[in-house]
């Protein structure tokens, strides 16, 4: 479960809230108007590609990383 304001940063980087293990890719997970979307960021921490949203249950690849949002809980008043 990750829990998060504003943004989210994953990647392999020391600077970032999620660190992963592989790769080189560094996304930023974001909320706007109760979607919640991801991009690509360069070390510099810019924006370097478009924003896409994540659907519930979609597995998105995006650069060498691969995310999936699942539901938490068991149906009955769970939150994505």
């Amino acid at each position: 479960m990750v829990l998060f304001r504003d943004a989210c940063l994953l990647g392999p980087q020391p600077s970032c809230h999620l660190r992963t293990r592989e790769g080189d890719s560094r996304l930023t997970l974001f909320e706007r108007g109760g979607e919640l979307l991801v991009r690509r960021t360069g070390r510099d921490g810019r924006p370097t590609g478009t924003s896409e949203p994540l659907p519930l249950g979609c597995t998105r690849e995006i650069g060498d990383q691969r995310i999936t949002v699942k539901r938490y809980g068991d149906g009955t008043g769970g939150r994505a």
